[in-house]
This record gives C-alpha cells, sequence and structure tokens, in this order.
C-alpha cells in the first residue's frame, strides 16, 4: 500500500506529532511525505521521499486540501495520513471529500487490516 503522510511544519521543524503520524504511514507501507511552507523542514520529515510545497506558509483548507489531493491522484496513493492536530481534523475531512475516499479519526495504530483507536477518553483502545 502507497501513502502520503502530511507533515505539519512549527518554524523550520516538523511537529512531533506529524513524526509519529510518519511512524504511522511507514507502517502501512511506502510513505510520500507532503510539506507546506518550509523547504528547510521537508528533509526533518521521517519519510523515504518528501514532497515540498515552498510559499503555502499559513494553512489555506481549500488550498492544502486541492495540493494534497492532486499529489495523492498524481503519485497513486491509496490512503493519506496526518495528525490528528487541528489542522489535520480540518483537513482530513475535506481531502477524503475530494478524493472521495473514507475517512477515520485519531487512528494510533494500523494491525492487520484493522485500524487502532482511543474511545471513551483513551481509557480503550
Amino acid at each position: 500500500m502507497s501513502v502520503v503522510v502530511i507533515g505539519e511544519v512549527d518554524g523550520s521543524a516538523i511537529k512531533p506529532a506529524s513524526q509519529q503520524a510518519a511512524a504511522l504511514a511507514t507502517q502501512l507501507g511506502d510513505p510520500l511525505g507532503l510539506v507546506f511552507g518550509s523547504t528547510d523542514a521537508a528533509g526533518k520529515l521521517a519519510a523515504p521521499r518528501v514532497i515540498s510545497v515552498p510559499g503555502v506558509e499559513h494553512y489555506d483548507s481549500l488550498q492544502f486540501a486541492t495540493i494534497a489531493a492532486q499529489v495523492a491522484r498524481d503519485s497513486g496513493v491509496t490512503s493519506v495520513v496526518m495528525a490528528a492536530t487541528t489542522m489535520g481534523k480540518d483537513l482530513g475531512p475535506r481531502l477524503a471529500a475530494e478524493l472521495g475516499w473514507s475517512y477515520i479519526a485519531d487512528a494510533l495504530e494500523y494491525d492487520s487490516g484493522t485500524w487502532i483507536r482511543p474511545n471513551y477518553a483513551g481509557k480503550v483502545l
């Protein structure tokens, strides 16, 4: 399975939650990183291949969804992974709608075809 992982930038670094998302993406297959804004941060995302979109510094849901959907289509990926941050929770459903895919929120792991996610304030997985 091929997957795009969207890395969120914090200055010239990748947010720790995005690094965790990259680790999950590695479990799914061969991840392709997508980083908006800082080209310096793009090299820090834990993915073997990374596409940087310079000049897009501030989050714009429509612009990010359009670009991410185009990257997903062009690269032939089957899923997109991103951190469960404010941006991720806004962009995820938009991107799923744009691509006509399903959306799963707050997943922690993927094990043999099953998504593992917290429930009841994290008391149950």
